[in-house]
């Protein structure tokens, strides 16, 4: 069916006009000026011909069969030409007329019967309220779009939920010289949307990276699945997902109901499946500027060749802020660099020729340096000056660019007077940026997708538990007006899924508080248990570190004191000092379960220092959730100081993973804190919501 868009033998243009200032005369002239393969039919009603061209009054009238409709009608006449659609039997329409669901309550409603009509009579939609889409294979040459650009062929994908930001790529890809092989947007993905045209792009020959504006994701679990296929694949995906900042609904009452926002959700998606994620539209191209054109480096790294010193410091603190590998020059390389350059150059790495080289002498240390197999990759910085003619320096990078087998990445550098050099480079498919940010950014990118290439693949896990237990107590659980179980119930759920809870029992008079005691040992803990205390700490409802039975008789008498009407007393083994860790889980209605992870405590909501994956989680992705924290270094050890049992982390991780997949009456767990010692993991508190079913 997406076939009928991309490649269309006969469209339709319904409500094509004769004014040139509108948008059905637009696209109907960038059908036909763009060299479209096809045949297209005008459709309006008031009009002989346009351009030239006849135009009929319905869709009805057209003899030859249709495989898409373009609609540019007014939006509460939409209904009426889907219905002669339907009649002629049209299976793809793309709808670029505005007024739906974009303009409020009315126009939602508008669009839902138009979605309506579309599934009774099987005719797919693209849009309503998009710019339309451009197919640039010479055997299509399709332009249906109202834009006043022409596309340069390419092998870039762009797929966007926004007409205006794909107007303003459009001026942008212009002025840089870039070319695409496939331009689709969405609009207000009534239909169509991101997962139907990646599952094409997969395929697509044309296309080596794929560029994606998302405002959201309508299909969560099928975008992870056919962006990690694509990915996989070699064929890079770079997204932009706007509103970062936005919070989605939260649940204040757990830290994990509290810290899982809209965004952090995408967040996962995109590390799991391996979509690349960019701030910005001039990233988005930078980097794909360089997948599209350029090998991956076998390693990280990199070598920096300048004619001027200032820029190439730069480009090495940016290297090392990234973690790449600038190795100091090798004494045989500097031995051949010797003969090649001047006495005053530097060697060391950054190479510094200085500005008084000549061309050619720069062109050979390339050379060199291309030859050299202590290198992965090279940044070329160049800097015009007054000795040098910045033209002839551009057309040796263009003799010499394509003997390169490892990333030649060039940093041209100036404002005025490199604009014919700049666009010979441009013009010649050579990766060419002005600052070298972006330069040693661009290498960064790739070596990191090189990494998502050859990670380990793993399996999902699945441990031998007694489900049918685990959601007998859950289900049969008193809870709170919020949603909450009781926490001794919750910590029976982590058993039977084999979480190592630390020792515990509930005492409901002084004398069953000494008996447990003496059975786990002290120094014990004691927790007021109640189904609608949900934050014990807050409300002095925690005693730490009780060592004997005469602080406990005193703790335990002054808890009963404090609170009138609980459930009981947990009296819980005191466990060691060690990393406080959480671990949480969140079931979104969009995307299913989300699992947290981070340094825990009562700092977990300051530092905020965690990350989310999407259940079920691989084994390498748990022990990646792991390494992502900026806390990885302390649980590794520091200073003499022995880590944590990573191993025992990462099965805990699996384990809430495949609890979170099976107990789908949980909304929200939070295990926090989860403390981690150099041998063992222990739990110590756990808040469990359960759904709350009208």
């Amino acid at each position: 069916m997406i076939n009928n868009f991309i490649n269309p033998r006969t469209i339709a243009i319904i409500g094509a006009s004769r004014d040139e200032n509108s948008v059905g005369f637009g696209i109907l002239k960038n059908i036909i000026f763009n060299g479209y393969k096809g045949v297209v039919y005008p459709v309006n009603p008031k009009a002989h011909s346009i351009m030239g061209i006849r135009c009929y009054k319905s869709v009805l009238e057209i003899e030859d069969e249709i495989d898409l409709g373009i609609i540019v009608v007014p939006s509460k006449i939409v209904k009426d030409v889907l219905f002669d659609c339907s009649k002629k039997g049209i299976k793809g329409v793309v709808i670029i007329s505005s007024g739906f669901k974009e303009i409020g309550e009315e126009g939602e409603k508008l669009e839902r019967e138009i979605v309506k009509i579309a599934k009774e009579f099987n005719i797919r939609i693209l849009g309503p309220n998009c710019f339309g889409l451009i197919n640039t294979d010479e055997n299509v040459s399709l332009n249906a779009t109202f834009s006043k650009q022409i596309v340069k062929r390419g092998k870039i994908a762009f797929l966007s939920q926004s007409g205006a930001l794909t107007a303003a790529v459009l001026d942008y890809a212009k002025d840089r010289n870039i070319g695409f092989s496939k331009i689709i947007t969405f609009g207000n993905k009534a239909d169509l949307d991101e997962v139907d045209f990646l599952a094409y792009l997969k395929d697509d020959p044309l296309t080596n990276v794929i560029l994606l504006y998302l405002e959201d994701i309508s299909r969560g679990r099928e975008f992870l699945k056919i962006a990690r296929e694509i990915t996989d694949h070699k064929k890079p995906i770079l997204a932009i997902k706007s509103g970062r900042t936005e919070k989605g609904k939260q649940a204040v009452s757990s830290h994990t109901g509290s810290l899982t926002s809209s965004d952090e959700v995408y967040e996962a998606i995109f590390r799991q499946s391996g979509v690349i994620r960019v701030d910005s539209v001039e990233e988005l191209f930078n980097y794909a500027l360089a997948f599209s054109e350029l090998e991956l480096p076998k390693g990280n790294r990199v070598v920096i060749l300048t004619n001027a010193g200032g820029p190439g410091i730069i480009a090495v603190d940016s290297a090392i802020r990234l973690n790449l590998n600038v190795i100091e020059t090798p004494d045989e390389t500097k031995q051949k660099l010797k003969s090649i350059l001047p006495s005053y150059a530097s060697l060391r790495n950054p190479i510094d020729t200085t500005a008084g080289i000549s061309i050619k002498e720069y062109i050979k240390a390339l050379e060199l340096l291309r030859d050299d197999e202590n290198f992965d990759g090279i940044i070329s910085i160049f800097v015009r000056a007054f000795t040098m003619d910045i033209n002839e320096f551009c057309e040796e990078i263009i003799k010499v660019y394509k003997t390169f087998k490892k990333p030649l990445i060039v940093c041209l550098m100036g404002i005025t007077e490199i604009e014919e050099g700049l666009r010979k480079l441009q013009e010649n498919s050579i990766v060419v940026y002005t600052f070298p940010e972006e330069a040693i950014k661009s290498f960064y990118i790739l070596y990191e997708y090189k990494k998502w290439l050859e990670r380990p693949i793993t399996d999902i896990k699945v441990f031998d538990v007694d489900k049918e237990k685990a959601n007998n107590l859950l289900i049969s659980s008193d809870i709170s007006k919020d949603g909450f179980i009781l926490e001794n119930v919750a910590f029976e759920i982590l058993k039977v899924y084999g979480f190592n809870v630390v020792d515990y029992g509930i005492a409901y008079n002084i004398n069953d508080a000494i008996e447990i005691a003496k059975n786990i040992g002290y120094p014990i803990v004691l927790k007021v248990l109640s189904k609608d205390i949900v934050h014990k700490f807050d409300v002095g409802g925690v005693k730490l570190n009780i060592k004997n039975e005469f602080e406990l008789k005193e703790a335990f008498e002054e808890m009963m004191r404090k609170f009138d009407s609980v459930d009981g007393i947990i009296v819980q083994k005191m466990v060691q000092r060690g990393i406080e860790l959480i671990l949480g889980g969140k079931r979104d209605k969009k995307f299913g379960p989300i699992i947290l992870f981070g340094l825990g405590g009562i700092y977990v909501e300051v530092f905020k220092d965690i990350t989310f994956r999407l259940a079920p989680i691989r084994e390498y992705g748990a022990y990646r959730m792991i390494q992502e924290i900026k806390a990885y270094e302390l649980l590794k050890g520091v200073r003499g100081q022995k880590g944590v049992n990573i191993e025992k982390v990462v099965e805990h991780i699996e384990r809430l993973s495949q609890l979170m997949i099976d107990l789908e009456d949980i909304e929200e767990i939070d295990i926090n804190p989860l403390i981690a010692h150099k041998d063992e993991v222990y739990v110590v508190d756990v808040r469990i919501k359960r759904e709350v079913k009208l």
